[in-house]
C-alpha cells in the first residue's frame, strides 16, 4: 500500500490559495466589485486603485450590509504590488483599468467558467469567468 502526499506549497502558493479561498467566500458570479481610484501618476501610465464589495452579515439581530475590502486579496491573486497605503498599483492606460483588474480576478476565480450563465454576450449565454464579476467605479 503506497501513500501519496500532496506536494508541499511554498509561501507564494499558500498565499495565493488563501486569497482565492477568501475571495470565493465573499464573491459569487454576478457580484459587483466597486473600484476606488486613489491616485494617477504624473505620466498617466499607472494608477492606484482599491477594490470593495458589499456583503451581508446575518449574525445577531437582522441582516447588516457592509463594505468588504478586497484589495489585498486581489493583489495576492494577481501578483500586483501595492502602494504605501495598500492600494493596488496598476500599470497601463487607454482602457478601464478597474474593469481590467476585476476581469482578471474573475478569470482566476473561475478559470473554466461558472456553472450557470451569469449573463449574455454576443446574444449567447455567457459563463466565462472573466465576465462573472461586475465592476463599478465609486
Amino acid at each position: 500500500m503506497s501513500t501519496t502526499t500532496a506536494p508541499k506549497l511554498n509561501k507564494r502558493q499558500r498565499e495565493f490559495q488563501e486569497a482565492r479561498e477568501m475571495l470565493l467566500k465573499f464573491l459569487h458570479h454576478k457580484s459587483r466589485v466597486y473600484c476606488v481610484l486613489r491616485s494617477v501618476s504624473k505620466s498617466g501610465m499607472s494608477r492606484t486603485i482599491d477594490f470593495y464589495t458589499i456583503t451581508e452579515d446575518n449574525r445577531g439581530n437582522g441582516v447588516e450590509s457592509y463594505m468588504q475590502y478586497l484589495t489585498g486579496w486581489f493583489g495576492t491573486l494577481l501578483d500586483y504590488r501595492r502602494d504605501k497605503h495598500g492600494a493596488l498599483k496598476v500599470g497601463g492606460c487607454g482602457m478601464d483599468m478597474g474593469f481590467h483588474v476585476v476581469y482578471n480576478v474573475g478569470a482566476m476565480l473561475w478559470p473554466k467558467g461558472t456553472d450557470k450563465p451569469h449573463g449574455t454576450r454576443n446574444g449567447e449565454p455567457d459563463n466565462a469567468g472573466g465576465y462573472a464579476l461586475k465592476s463599478e467605479w465609486l
